[in-house]
């Protein structure tokens, strides 16, 4: 007996039909769009412009209009490097209806992720590619807050222990110790007594009998910086259990500047540094006792960021640019810790900036299969 088809199954099915005769009804109009942008080239018998060789097409130069069809025309006929598929309709639909309405777009839909999924397969170098491509960093840049502009002085040249000041404007902003902040409500919340273990999600969700190799290659590594918090629950975020359970807080600051290494307070950071001029920290520690308690290859993340702090310092030494530290530091206290202040802020500025570049340059990209 033949199975019965379910209605998903069968929705996705009229809609990838009704998909494919919209492709070629678009492909007969678009073709027809081009024959005519170049007949009324034609027909303006003005002398043409200055061709470069992308003009040019099978011996033939063709307007900048009608390049833009023919190359999506072209798209068309290769298929649209987009799946129809539930989620992504279910994406645009968000996306027409809120614009329209209420001005929000739903982040559980992944409509940004789609959209750099399409992006990230849409053939490069062409007028479309780079069109789409600005609107969606016009996007990004438009939608999202911008930190304000930096100073000229001292007072906010370096990171501090706790965050503070990294808004220059809102300098309590992200500071460690604010009370949480929640930008998408909770829909259908739960009591605490119908919430799973944590446990049980851990059996559920890590636990393996066997070696199984992922589908794209990754490594555990991948998930010792991703699931094992180095990243996402130890940088960001670090519950005080001291305090109101109904009004908690955070911590840790919100932002990423490798506060497991550094710490999140002034004793956690001079508990690791030397201060003695060089800017250097104790050879492979960190602050942050909680990774103690991680699978051994999130604790030798962090010893990579500490040595690769002691590293930078002595490469800062070694240029010394403009001649402005002693090496050996000076003698007097003052001066020494000075630059040791100097030394240290700069190492870490520039550790933050690697720690970072990992994150958005592999990371989020491999998340995004990019």
């Amino acid at each position: 007996m033949a199975a019965t088809a379910s209605p998903l199954d069968t929705g996705l099915t009229l809609g990838n039909a009704m998909a494919d005769r919209a492709y070629s009804a678009v492909d007969s109009g678009l073709h027809a769009a081009a024959d005519g942008v170049e007949r009324l080239s034609d027909s303006i018998r003005t002398p043409p412009p200055a061709l470069s060789v992308e003009d040019e097409v099978d011996g033939v130069y063709h307007s900048a209009a009608a390049r833009l069809v023919n190359n999506f025309r072209g798209q068309l006929k290769r298929g649209l490097p987009f799946q129809l598929s539930l989620q992504n309709v279910l994406s645009i639909l968000d996306a027409i209806i809120t614009s329209k309405f209420t001005g929000g777009l739903d982040d559980r839909l992944y409509l940004l992720e789609h959209a750099l999924t399409f992006l990230s397969r849409y053939p490069p170098n062409t007028v479309t590619s780079k069109e789409l491509q600005d609107k969606v960093i016009s996007l990004l840049w438009y939608d999202l807050p911008h930190p304000p502009s930096s100073l000229v002085g001292s007072k906010y040249q370096f990171r501090t222990a706790d965050g503070s000041g990294t808004s220059i404007w809102h300098p309590e902003m992200g500071v460690a110790g604010s009370a949480y902040a929640r930008s998408v409500q909770t829909l259908h919340p739960l009591p605490a007594n119908q919430l799973p273990s944590p446990e049980l999600l851990f059996d559920t969700l890590l636990k393996r009998e066997k070696q199984v190799d992922h589908p794209a290659g990754l490594s555990s590594f991948f998930f010792a910086f991703a699931n094992f918090r180095l990243v996402v629950i130890h940088s960001l975020f670090h519950t005080d259990h001291t305090t109101d359970p109904t009004q908690p807080r955070n911590r840790v600051s919100s932002y990423l500047d490798l506060s497991p290494v550094y710490g999140s307070n002034d004793e956690e950071l001079n508990s690791i540094r030397l201060n003695d001029g060089t800017g250097r920290i104790y050879p492979d520690t960190f602050a942050d006792s909680r990774l103690l308690h991680m699978p051994p290859s999130t604790p030798a993340l962090l010893i990579m960021y500490s040595r690769n702090h002691n590293y930078i310092v002595k490469k800062l030494l070694d240029i010394n640019e403009r001649g402005q530290w002693e090496n050996p530091p000076p003698e007097d206290e003052t001066k020494r810790q000075k630059q040791d202040d100097e030394i240290f802020g700069t190492a870490r500025l520039i550790n933050c900036g690697w720690f970072m570049s990992t994150i958005f340059g592999d990371y989020l990209a491999s998340i995004l299969g990019l």
